[in-house]
């Protein structure tokens, strides 16, 4: 049997019916337009963020949020339901990640605790630095968060207190940081 030329494969392997590795066609289209869904949603949160930071969450529309893609509005309906949606995925992919970036550091066994509370002061300092918007809007829309996203926001509060609490404690008890009352 013929070896396709190089570059060729996977042209071969669609007009055949699958893609080359053994997956149907199907499965590709699938894969291919789970990626462009997700592409498109992050570029939405990305201009939606962006309007948000500079004129609040109430001070942007839908419709501002369609024109800073390029798309018309019922367009942006195939991807979002509303605004809230979008700044309850904000809040989420913030607070979650913020939690998880901490959480990270104090289960590393390879620092000691001064090296992990250097560690997520830095983490923190390079998330929040790396992302500005993402944070002026959280900072901007906190106090009037939809309850659920609310209550999520603060949990996460909630664990990175208690995560930053756990280094310190540990760091105490290995005689690294001199007790103080929290």
């Amino acid at each position: 049997m013929a070896t396709p030329p190089p570059g060729n494969g996977r042209a071969v392997a669609a007009a055949a019916g699958n893609t080359g590795d053994g997956a149907p066609a199907r499965a590709t289209r699938t894969r291919t337009s789970s990626s462009r869904r997700e592409l498109v949603m992050s570029e939405i949160l990305e201009h939606a963020t962006r309007l948000f930071a500079d004129r609040g969450y109430d001070g942007t529309t839908l419709q501002d949020i369609a024109d800073a893609i390029g798309i018309t509005r019922p367009g942006l309906y195939n991807y979002i339901s509303s605004k809230e949606q979008l700044l309850d995925a904000l809040v989420r992919d913030v607070s979650e990640n913020t939690a998880h970036i901490v959480r990270e550091v104090r289960l590393r066994t390879d620092l000691s605790s001064v090296e992990k509370l250097r560690a997520v002061v830095r983490d923190l300092v390079l998330q929040r630095a790396g992302a500005p918007e993402r944070f002026r809007v959280l900072d901007r829309t906190e106090a009037a968060l939809p309850e659920e996203v609310a209550a999520l926001h603060l949990n996460a509060r909630r664990e990175v207190l208690a995560e930053v609490r756990r280094i310190i404690e540990e760091g105490v008890s290995k005689g690294e940081f001199r007790p103080r009352d929290e």
